[in-house]
């Protein structure tokens, strides 16, 4: 059966600027069980996670009526010779909002924040499980895979902003 997808009044949010809509321990407690979610182990958070480099950054969608972190991702730069690279980790939405378009809405709004912070001429990487099955998905966004060997079945998905 196809789901519906319905229409979300969301706000985005960078790092602490969550703290702003949320409390401090509301925002932790619900980040915390998406990345559980997501890792399948618990996940525990500080606000020093947050606010410790200021070469990782995180991206919140808030649906606005609900109070509630609809989906969140995490990126680091990383400045390599000759060209520095995006790395993007732990990318989930929360049950209850999937299949609603808001991944595509997370890393279109993550590649803004990344030229808004560090400019244009970058590489971006991800890398997920083959068994995920979302190919379709991370191409229709511009990413191309990466080959990898047979001892290692991780999926690395690149493109350049």
């Amino acid at each position: 059966m196809d789901r519906e997808q319905i229409t979300l009044d969301y706000e985005v949010c960078m790092n602490t600027e969550l703290f702003d809509r949320l409390t401090v321990e509301n925002a932790l407690e619900q980040v915390g069980e998406l990345l559980s979610d997501l890792h399948k182990s618990e996940v525990v958070l500080s606000v020093k996670d947050f606010t410790d480099s200021a070469d990782t950054n995180w991206l919140f969608l808030l649906d606005k009526d609900a109070g509630q972190i609809m989906s969140v991702m995490q990126f680091s730069l990383a400045r390599t010779p000759p060209k520095s690279h995006v790395y993007i980790n732990n990318v989930v939405t929360h049950s209850d909002y999937r299949r609603n378009g808001l991944g595509t809405v997370l890393l279109n709004e993550s590649f803004r924040a990344m030229v808004r912070l560090w400019g244009t001429g970058l590489g971006v990487e991800l890398t997920n499980s083959p068994k995920k099955d979302n190919a379709g998905f991370y191409e229709a966004l511009g990413f191309t895979s990466r080959a990898h060997d047979s001892d290692n079945p991780t999926v690395v998905w690149v493109m350049d902003i």
